[in-house]
């Protein structure tokens, strides 16, 4: 259970599991774990006393960074990332300023959707950083850089 303490500070205890990586946003805390199943992507919205118990998707390989930009958050492991878009329902409770009264478990959890998985990037990355229009994202390893196209929903034609 979290607890807001005098000095603002809220703990989320998360059991045995290890967290291999997380991001913060305005909008929410992401974190990868580890534990006796799969390695896991999980979510707590910043408005939320609780986070979901559910994860927000199964990853096939073990995180080791993590960084959002908007609805985009890239997952990066060893030798592989993933990009995934986080889509929000209409309505949804953490767009505007919530009374608390809403039934904010209907209707108001976020989708999922894997856009890619990519298997041939170098090993060891440090670092990822986002063009500011969050096109594109730069994985940086002692070895070498690598540019990620990170546009979805468009078409060439």
């Amino acid at each position: 259970m979290t607890r807001l303490d005098v000095d603002g500070l809220c703990a989320l205890h998360i059991g045995r599991e290890l967290v291999n990586c997380m991001d913060v946003s305005s909008k929410y805390l992401l974190w990868c774990v580890e534990g006796s199943r799969a390695a896991t992507l999980h979510m707590w919205e910043s408005r939320r006393e609780q986070p979901s118990a559910e994860p927000l998707v199964e990853l096939g390989f073990t995180p080791t960074l993590i960084s959002s930009f908007e609805e985009k958050v890239v997952v990066v492991g060893d030798r592989v990332v993933a990009l995934f878009t986080i889509e929000w329902p209409p309505f949804c409770p953490i767009d505007v300023l919530g009374d608390g009264d809403g039934d904010e478990e209907e209707g108001g959890k976020p989708m999922v959707t894997e856009e890619f998985t990519c298997s041939n990037i170098p090993a060891d990355v440090t670092h990822i950083s986002w063009a500011p229009d969050g096109a594109t994202a730069a994985l940086s390893s002692p070895e070498q850089l690598v540019l990620l196209d990170c546009r979805v929903g468009y078409s060439n034609a």
